[in-house]
């Protein structure tokens, strides 16, 4: 919420308001589906064979901005790799284009239990298409919280990479939540830190359904309400008529 009175109205969806909650000053908006809605690329590479098959180990990632990992985030990810055995974890970000900021994160990441032989480090693509590529080098993507990823978890799911999400206490901490609910792939929602760890240590040790994942993701997301902007537009230009309507009213 914003708090201000100037504020009449905030578009949500069934999955992220948090139970028992405070809504807010302004008045909910909820939309059928998820808040927002995806529209791939033209030029989107074509969904790639599963990495393991190539590498012969699991490859977990995140694309993300770094504020985002917390010391949370961090301590899970580390049981995670614990129990993959050989697993790696991508990070990529727009500042790890630094030396430097690399540096740091390996040593920081070290700290966390997550050697530095298991980590690479990517960062950000010049181009859209560049960028979607580098989502063929990961098998399980790794959502952060209690913020969650919002453009990078759509595009995972469109390169046919399973997301793993913990839902959280805000909004902000549920988005995820939101998209995957829509698509019907609310068994990647984590209720609990425990379970988080439970679901990627199971998804990682089953290569088979992850490279089945991994082919049907795209089709499967294509034809959801997360990618009908027509459907979409329809509902949020509903919601302007009928306040257009009450302010005439009033």
């Amino acid at each position: 919420t914003t708090g201000l009175s100037a504020m009449n109205y905030r578009f949500s969806d069934p999955w992220l308001e948090p139970e028992q909650s405070d809504k807010g000053s302004e008045e909910l908006l909820t939309l059928s589906q998820s808040i927002m809605c995806y529209t791939p690329p033209s030029n989107a590479p074509a969904v790639s064979e599963l990495p393991f098959y190539q590498k012969g180990y699991i490859t977990f990632g995140s694309f993300t901005a770094l504020f985002k990992i917390n010391e949370v985030v961090l301590g899970l990810w580390a049981q995670i790799l614990e129990q993959v055995p050989y697993a790696h974890l991508i990070i990529k970000a727009k500042a790890l284009g630094d030396q430097e900021t690399c540096l740091y994160w390996l040593s920081y990441l070290e700290q966390w239990g997550i050697p530095r032989k298991q980590v690479q480090l990517y960062p950000y693509s010049s181009s859209v298409e560049t960028h979607l590529k580098e989502y063929q080098h990961m098998d399980i993507s790794l959502d952060t919280f209690p913020y969650n990823g919002h453009t990078t978890t759509c595009e995972a799911l469109w390169m046919g990479v399973p997301v793993i999400t913990l839902k959280a206490q805000t909004p902000f901490g549920r988005v995820s939540s939101s998209f995957l609910a829509t698509v019907g792939l609310t068994e990647w929602i984590a209720e609990t830190p425990e379970s988080y760890v439970t679901k990627a240590v199971e998804l990682a040790h089953n290569p088979m359904q992850l490279a089945q994942i991994r082919q049907e993701l795209r089709s499967r997301m294509q034809n959801s309400p997360l990618c009908d902007k027509q459907k979409y537009m329809h509902e949020i230009e509903t919601y302007y008529a009928r306040i257009w309507k009450q302010c005439n009213n009033d």
